[in-house]
Formats: structure tokens, C-alpha cells, sequence
């Protein structure tokens, strides 16, 4: 079923696109810490179980991050969206720096406001990578066609 709201894009797309493309931020996030982890030099305190350390720093990212990703997909990538399905006038790839710039300025306005309740030090562009990543998997979703979904 096609809206008038949402010419061209069935109305389910782009609801799942808005729910599901915010579960990119947080898991980009944990995937640069690991990373980050992996390659550094450091040595892990005795006594710390890295394995349940990287969940609970899944869990806190997911808990934290997605609210600030849904939101912003809502205020930001899903008003963009519409506005280049009406119009036809913006390609991926300007889709997917526009949710780089906005994951570039939102995720450290984000983590000043949680600073009184806790510091977080985040690798360098970790804004930047999950906006673009956020952005890149609502395209695909709100995008995908019948035929792509593998149903019949």
C-alpha cells in the first residue's frame, strides 16, 4: 500500500527503516572499541574479564546510543528521505554524509549532556562512522524493493 505522505515507498519500509537503522549506531561504536581494543598496547588489569566487559559496554552503548539515534533518525534522516523520494533530488551518497555530519555533531553534543552522569571517551569519528552507518542502512531499507525482500 503506497501513502501520500510517502509517494513511491510503502508506508511499512519506511517505519522499519526508521526502527531498525538506529541499532547501527551503537553496534558501529562497539565494533571501533573492539577494534580499538585489539590493536592497543595495553595490557587488561588482573582480574577483569574482557569478554563481559565488552558486553556490558554493548549493553550501556545500546541502552544510550539507540534512544539518540532513533531520534535523530526521526528529526534528521527520515525529513531528508521523504524530501528526496518527492523530489528525486538526493543520491545515497548525500544521504549517507548528511547522517555522517549529523552523527558528527549530535554524538558529541550527546556525550556533553551525559557528562554529569559519567565521562565516555570515544575513538576519533565514532560520530561520524555511525551517522553515516545509521544513514547508509535506512537508505537500503526504505529503498529495498519487493523483488529484493525475497517474497513472492
Amino acid at each position: 500500500m503506497r501513502t501520500a505522505s510517502f509517494p513511491g515507498v510503502p508506508r511499512a519500509r519506511w517505519i522499519r527503516a526508521t526502527l531498525v537503522a538506529p541499532v547501527a549506531a551503537p553496534a558501529v561504536v562497539w565494533v571501533g572499541f573492539l577494534v580499538a581494543a585489539i590493536a592497543s598496547t595495553h595490557h587488561v588489569a588482573s582480574g577483569i574479564n574482557p569478554v563481559a566487559g565488552s558486553l556490558f559496554l554493548a549493553f550501556a552503548l545500546f541502552v544510550f546510543g539507540f534512544p539518540a539515534a532513533l531520534i535523530a533518525t526521526i528529526v534528521i534522516l527520515l525529513p531528508v528521505s521523504i524530501l528526496a523520494e518527492r523530489y528525486r533530488a538526493v543520491a545515497w551518497p548525500i544521504f549517507v554524509a548528511i547522517g555522517a555530519v549529523a552523527g558528527g555533531v549530535i554524538m558529541p553534543a550527546f556525550l556533553h549532556w551525559l557528562e554529569p552522569r559519567g565521562h565516555i571517551s570515544m575513538w576519533p569519528g565514532a560520530g561520524v562512522v555511525a551517522g553515516a552507518a545509521v544513514a547508509l542502512l535506512f537508505w537500503r531499507i526504505s529503498r529495498q524493493t519487493f523483488r529484493d525482500s525475497g517474497a513472492r
